[in-house]
């Protein structure tokens, strides 16, 4: 796949990293990624920018600009350093299931009319596994969302769902692919095979190319496990600069690290979680979260079964975990005490 030559390779790469994302990028992005930037609507430009506004505000918008929907809790693999499959060993993972169809075109329903611009397809369970993913995109996308998208592992990415993902108008998919090394990927991507994911991932943009279509665009989703080295980076970028639009580099967040971080009761710090004023989280049994870290379920408002998006957007208890944030306490919050980004963000505030 032929890379922009003016874009600069994973030496010169620009690795700035924003704590609330723990994303950065390396490679260069391919000329198909750079023609669908360019195609891109007036809308979806208008919610890049307005997205990427929130850092470092207090005021939540007037809408979630923003979904995660975990459309399946079952997944195909247990990764060693998964949320999901530490919960699993423990007992503590949800319901393993699906995430009814009805319910979902509800949720789109009610966030397309208020606004909602973007959609994530997944939180820890594997999208691919839900038989009607097809019909979720389209669904999506004929309610106006700009930006649909997920992170799968690859192993189902065979030929008849990619032709399924392209013609349902998806927009990017995102493959999570670990080391570039085999034996590396397959002891912490456990039940993966590295040889068939790459070629999925290369069938994927050939059925793409026959299709005419430059969506979805490609990302190679790298995780930055403990002990990954700057060659292993370069290595990466080497083996999938060829084949996919762009990659990224993600920061490693260990689910079963303990956070102790004690606070005196009269510390205000300056750090707002930014989650809170822009996106909700929506799992498969229709129990929503405002975020994506909260593995532990502490933080539930409500159930989307049973009220609408923008009631729990405006409801007190969302209201009142960002009042505890402005008030510089977020600490007080179970799950926002122990969340590690937090503790980050809540450091380099004062550093700053």
């Amino acid at each position: 796949m032929s890379k922009d030559p003016n874009k600069p390779d994973i030496n010169e790469a620009e690795t700035e990293t924003d704590i609330y994302t723990a994303y950065s990028e390396a490679g260069t992005k391919s000329e198909n990624w750079l023609k669908w930037e360019e195609s891109q609507s007036k809308e979806y430009k208008e919610y890049r920018e307005l997205w990427e506004s929130f850092t470092g505000k207090s005021e939540k918008h007037p809408y979630p600009v923003h979904l995660d929907i975990e459309v399946s809790s079952r997944c195909n693999l247990k990764c060693t350093f998964c949320a999901r499959t530490v919960r699993v060993e423990e007992g503590t993972w949800r319901e393993i299931k699906d995430l009814d169809i009805d319910l979902f075109n509800k949720i789109i329903d009610e966030a397309a009319a208020l606004g909602t611009k973007a959609l994530n397809l997944n939180i820890l369970g594997e999208p691919l596994l839900h038989r009607k993913i097809g019909d979720m995109i389209r669904y999506a996308k004929s309610k106006g969302i700009v930006d649909v998208f997920f992170h799968s592992n690859g192993m189902l990415l065979n030929k008849k769902k990619a032709k399924i993902l392209i013609e349902s108008g998806l927009d990017k998919l995102i493959v999570s692919f670990d080391s570039p090394y085999k034996k590396k990927f397959e002891a912490v991507r456990v039940g993966a095979s590295y040889e068939k994911i790459i070629e999925n991932v290369k069938q994927f943009h050939r059925i793409r190319e026959e299709m005419g279509s430059i969506t979805p665009v490609t990302r190679i989703n790298f995780i930055k496990l403990p002990g990954v080295t700057d060659k292993e980076v370069e290595d990466m970028v080497e083996l999938f600069d060829p084949i996919v639009d762009s990659i990224g580099l993600l920061d490693y967040v260990d689910p079963r690290k303990e956070i102790n971080q004690k606070f005196d009761k009269d510390y205000v710090s300056k750090f707002i979680c930014p989650q809170l004023l822009t996106r909700l989280c929506v799992y498969e049994n229709g129990n929503v979260f405002p975020c994506c870290m909260d593995y532990d379920d502490q933080l539930l408002l409500g159930n989307l079964a049973e009220t609408s998006v923008e009631e729990i957007w405006n409801g007190e208890r969302l209201e009142e975990i960002r009042r505890l944030h402005k008030a510089g306490k977020f600490f007080e919050i179970p799950g926002c005490a122990t969340c590690e980004f937090a503790i980050i963000g809540d450091r380099e505030s004062r550093e700053k």
